[in-house]
């Protein structure tokens, strides 16, 4: 459908030797390339040295290799926030909260909606395969009805619940299409940038 997304490579020190070209040709096409810890960066799951140096080193190599870093994914979706100071070294954004899915509580706790008042360094992910389409296509309209932004995600491994598939990417995208034409489907670094910029329409007529 002509999509651009986010692929996130777990990083490690011999990544992307593997398959760096395959993912230049990605990015090449206008897909962006995020840098997802392969440790986790929970408090107390590191020396901080060691913690705070392993982020800088994500940026640092992957971009070494020619990949245009502005993102970092914490394992499992998680970044303790002593070391947030660090990543805004060197990244714009990183989803460093717990991982969301499936249904709403009604309690107005919505973690998987990102609002202006939030910070681009403490951002949720929403999960494509523990979630049904329906879940999936509520939390658009929850999105819609907040002007919220909204971050989902899946794996490529297979998983015991797994609900990110072809086919109902292409629903859930025909989905946000019938909505409305105004609602874009970017990528996480287009779309923070869209939804964290002040933009200069926006201060001349506030």
């Amino acid at each position: 459908k002509g999509v651009k997304i986010g692929f996130a490579p777990q990083y490690t020190t011999t990544f992307p030797n593997n398959s760096k070209e395959t993912y230049l040709a990605w990015q090449a096409k206008g897909h962006e390339i995020i840098a997802h810890s392969s440790y986790t960066l929970k408090d107390g799951d590191h020396d901080d040295d060691v913690a705070m140096g392993y982020i800088k080193s994500a940026y640092t190599t992957l971009t070494g290799y020619g990949f245009k870093i502005y993102g970092l994914i914490g394992s499992a979706g998680k970044i303790a926030d002593k070391y947030i100071p660090t990543v805004q070294k060197y990244f714009r954004y990183c989803a460093s909260e717990n991982n969301h899915s499936g249904s709403y509580t009604g309690t107005g706790a919505e973690p998987c909606l990102y609002f202006a008042t939030n910070a681009p360094f403490h951002l949720w992910r929403y999960s494509m395969q523990t979630s049904t389409l329906q879940q999936m296509k509520d939390a658009v309209d929850r999105a819609i009805e907040t002007t919220g932004l909204l971050l989902f995600y899946g794996h490529a491994q297979s998983a015991s619940v797994d609900n990110f598939t072809v086919e109902n990417v292409t629903a859930l995208l025909d989905y946000i299409a019938s909505k409305s034409p105004d609602i874009s489907v970017m990528t996480p670094s287009e779309a923070v940038n869209e939804f964290y910029t002040i933009r200069y329409d926006d201060v001349v007529t506030s």
